[in-house]
């Protein structure tokens, strides 16, 4: 006898079918019980819902269809006939329209990251979306795939492309456009350079980025760095709102899970925020920026490499100078002038000493600064140990002889 299948009911979000069998000649119902019908991994699981009762099929429907049950029980992820032609190509064109809805400073640069990854994992479905697909990428980014260039990526290019795909996957779960965000491992890096910028040429370095292009507010953000140890991408979105004009403090927000700070503004920085105020443009609430706009990562970094030409210094991440050593140059600089490390924390913004500390770095002048203060130290023990035995000499030398008595 044949049996067909007649739908009873649909789930709301098409992610299951109730129906009953019916017999193909007579038209009737052949089936007892209900059955419910739904799709995971490109299978359809046909089920019987073990009831008579259509609201209590309905609930079984739904408890089957939700993902969180489902992972409970061992159940493989839903993916119905609509999720599974979604694309990794779909989530990143979707989460770089958010970007640009939302008008992050760094928009630039997601488009541009965007594309690389859409040329190496663009046709993978999102359902499909496995760990090895990301060991795949590392190794093909390594080797210059994804790129005209085809230059070679290192640990820090390839984790920010993939913390853009990390971010695409969790958008559009939240968008509720896939049931699942697959887990992407990030590479560890340490960017953090181990040199710091020559404390005694920031001034020069200061004089050259202005002579280099006048009225630019780089020469302001490197200076005002080089006292704070601030981030030149929260510097770039310093807004006057942040600013307290009766006070003559700035608050800065946290950054990368760190600390917000207060920062006082005298002396020499004082005179970068009356500059900036001096530059201030209508319309524009940035403190630090170009005609009106946010300043481009790009620019700067080529502005800082015409200025290290000038002075004679290497630039690059290679062995080079950055503007990220003039941040180990600021935390340097408060630590030879004497602010303990919760007073240096509260103007880096680091929560723990570990975290400052990478951007302390060893120099000539701060191993022999060492070196005499444990030298002053041991003077200072020597000195009262000669006193002590003076002071002992004296006593006995004013004891009376036994004659005497």
């Amino acid at each position: 006898m044949k049996r067909i299948r007649q739908v009873e009911w649909s789930g709301d979000t098409g992610e299951g079918t109730i129906f009953f069998f019916v017999d193909s000649e007579t038209k009737k119902k052949v089936s007892k019980h209900l059955y419910i019908s739904y799709r995971a991994e490109r299978k359809e699981i046909l089920v019987s819902a073990k009831t008579e009762d259509l609201a209590d099929a309905k609930r079984e429907l739904k408890r089957l269809t939700r993902s969180r049950d489902n992972a409970g029980e061992g159940i493989a992820p839903l993916a119905t006939p609509k999720l599974e032609r979604v694309t990794v190509a779909d989530l990143l064109d979707a989460n770089l329209r958010r970007c640009e809805a939302e008008k992050l400073a760094s928009v630039c640069e997601i488009r541009y990251r965007t594309g690389t990854l859409k040329a190496l994992l663009g046709p993978i479905r999102a359902v499909e979306f496995r760990p090895e697909h990301v060991d795949q990428y590392r190794e093909r980014r390594r080797k210059g795939d994804g790129t005209l260039k085809r230059a070679k990526a290192g640990a820090t290019s390839i984790r920010r492309e993939l913390e853009i795909l990390n971010r695409a996957f969790r958008y559009a779960v939240q968008r509720k456009a896939i049931a699942f965000a697959p887990y992407i491992e990030l590479p560890e890096i340490d960017n953090v350079s181990e040199i710091e910028f020559p404390p005694e040429r920031v001034g020069e370095l200061v004089s050259r980025l202005r002579k280099l292009k006048t009225g630019d507010p780089l020469p302001d953000l490197v200076e005002f760095m080089s006292l704070t140890a601030r981030r030149p991408e929260g510097l770039r979105n310093l807004t006057w709102s942040q600013f307290d004009s009766e006070t003559w403090t700035l608050k800065i927000r946290p950054e990368k899970k760190g600390n917000a700070v207060m920062i006082g503004l005298s002396g020499a920085l004082r005179e970068i925020i009356e500059r900036r105020l001096a530059a201030r443009r209508l319309g524009c609430d940035l403190i630090f920026h170009r005609s009106g706009r946010h300043m481009r990562d790009e620019k700067d970094r080529a502005l800082f490499a015409g200025a290290c030409a000038e002075m004679g210094l290497a630039y690059g991440r290679d062995g080079g100078f950055t503007i990220y050593t003039v941040k180990s140059t600021a935390v340097g600089l408060m630590n030879d002038a004497g602010l303990s490390h919760a007073e240096i924390k509260d103007r880096s913004g680091h929560k723990t000493d570990a975290m400052m500390l990478r951007y302390l770095k060893q120099r000539p002048e701060r191993a022999h600064a060492a070196s005499e203060k444990v030298e002053l130290y041991l003077a200072a023990k020597r000195e009262a140990a000669a006193e002590k035995r003076v002071v002992g000499a004296e006593r006995v030398a004013v004891f009376p002889s036994v004659s005497e008595k």
